[in-house]
């Protein structure tokens, strides 16, 4: 069976955000794909999210935290070099925040368009 792993070197990107006591509880508990419509396998330990892409279980993005009375305060995030190499660093945060909006909270969120 495949492990999940981050294969490159991961690059810093701009992506600053606090999460509330229920938003970090929602976080915390992480995202499984349940289907091959899923993408994403999303992971919470160590005060760590790690995103791997389901299929492939290779690492895009990772946020290291730090918890503060209950909440969750983005301490760094990082995404995968050669992902950042082939969009740019805004997109990867973008997308990130997308993730986590739709995965977690089901808010309404658009989908980030890479612009050349």
């Amino acid at each position: 069976m495949m492990e999940y792993k981050f294969h490159g070197n991961l690059t810093e990107i701009n992506f600053k955000k606090g999460y509330t006591e229920s938003e970090a509880d929602l976080l915390k508990k992480g995202k499984k794909a349940r289907s091959m419509d899923e993408k994403w396998d999303i992971f919470f330990e160590d005060n760590t999210l790690n995103f791997y892409r389901s299929w492939t279980r290779r690492g895009i993005f990772q946020i290291k935290f730090i918890e503060k009375e209950n909440n969750l305060i983005v301490e760094k995030a990082f995404a995968e070099e050669r992902f950042v190499n082939d969009t740019n660093a805004a997109y990867c945060s973008e997308l990130l925040n997308w993730l986590i909006e739709g995965s977690f909270f089901q808010r309404k969120a658009t989908f980030p368009r890479l612009k050349s």
